[in-house]
């Protein structure tokens, strides 16, 4: 591929291990497959303007830093919070299922 192509999955890559994500919870995260996520990464298949802006706000990075590598735009800052909000967001799912269940109405 272009040497674009090669510096934004560098990026890429290291915003998805820095917001500890897999590929495969990125690729959940913006529609893709774990081996679509590992050619952006690799180089091999080029991400359109809509994709970079998904692959950004997955991993919490700006999608200037991620499309650019201009250093003024900063990595997620704490992978933990990625992390944390997505098991409170299931809990929260859970217990609102759980209420819906104990006052009769449809889940």
């Amino acid at each position: 591929m272009t040497d674009f192509a090669t510096a934004f999955g560098k990026r890429l890559k290291l915003a998805r291990s820095t917001a500890g994500l897999t590929q495969t919870q990125l690729g959940e995260l913006i529609g893709l497959t774990r081996s679509s996520v590992a050619n952006l990464e690799a180089g091999r298949q080029a991400a359109s303007a809509e994709l970079a802006v998904r692959a950004a706000n997955a991993v919490g990075a700006g999608v200037q830093w991620l499309l650019t590598g201009d250093a003024k735009i900063a990595l997620p800052r704490d992978p933990i919070d990625r992390r944390a909000l997505r098991v409170i967001a299931a809990s929260l799912r859970h217990a609102v299922h759980d209420l819906d269940v104990t006052l009769g109405a449809d889940p």
